[in-house]
């Protein structure tokens, strides 16, 4: 099974069912890492899914119940799209959302690409992760290249497609309960309420594999 290189999710997609995924093998000898790169280009998703993201992982699974609805998902990888609602709490330091743009009215709101981990049960949004500054809008074709390496330390650069050089950003992240050993790698809609107008959201020039980590 192979994920494939080009596919789109848009208004009509189901948060509950349509992820896309696979298993990403065995690590290659001398491989300290698995990563995961794209193109992202939407049309109307940071406009009109004001509460939404898309989650994406890798060294992960999607566990599921016994009628094979995802019941989970589990890995470490990152956000594209809205996490302001999610507050700071003081009894986890250094989770939360990106709040940056948060003051703007739905409709105005750029979107944010922000790493997080992922657990049966739990989740951990990095705070000091937002980036970029400006928020992520529609119509631009964006580069975004996910890492992670076998001691957990996850690596995100982004940047608009094309660039020779992406925005880096990491973080330390063994010291939440994901499982190691795994090696799938997935991609999914966290719908918020009822999006404001259509949207269309493509990822293109899909590329995975394992490597010597970079971090």
């Amino acid at each position: 099974m192979i994920m494939p290189d080009s596919f789109e999710f848009s208004d009509t997609s189901n948060p509950q069912t349509d992820f896309v995924e696979l298993d990403g093998g065995q690590p290659v000898p001398g491989a300290t890492a698995q990563f995961l790169s794209f193109d992202f280009c939407s049309d109307g998703f940071f406009a009109h899914a004001a509460l939404a993201h898309f989650a994406i992982g890798i060294r992960g699974r999607i566990p599921r119940d016994e009628h094979g609805r995802p019941r989970a998902v589990v890995g470490r990888g990152f956000i594209i799209g809205h996490t302001h609602l999610v507050l700071p709490d003081p009894e986890r330091p250094g989770h939360g959302g990106c709040r940056c743009h948060a003051e703007l009215p739905d409709g105005q709101r750029p979107g944010m690409a922000q790493i997080e981990s992922y657990w049966e049960g739990g989740n951990f949004l990095h705070a000091g992760s937002c980036r970029p500054a400006e928020g992520l809008v529609d119509g631009v074709n964006y580069r975004f290249e996910l890492e992670v390496t076998e001691s957990a330390l996850i690596r995100l650069g982004l940047g608009r497609a094309g660039a020779d050089r992406l925005d880096q950003v990491t973080a330390a992240d063994g010291h939440h309960p994901v499982p190691s050993h795994l090696t799938g790698l997935w991609i999914g809609l966290a719908s918020g309420p009822k999006n404001r107008g259509p949207w269309r959201a493509r990822f293109s020039n899909v590329r995975y594999g394992w490597r010597a980590g970079q971090v």
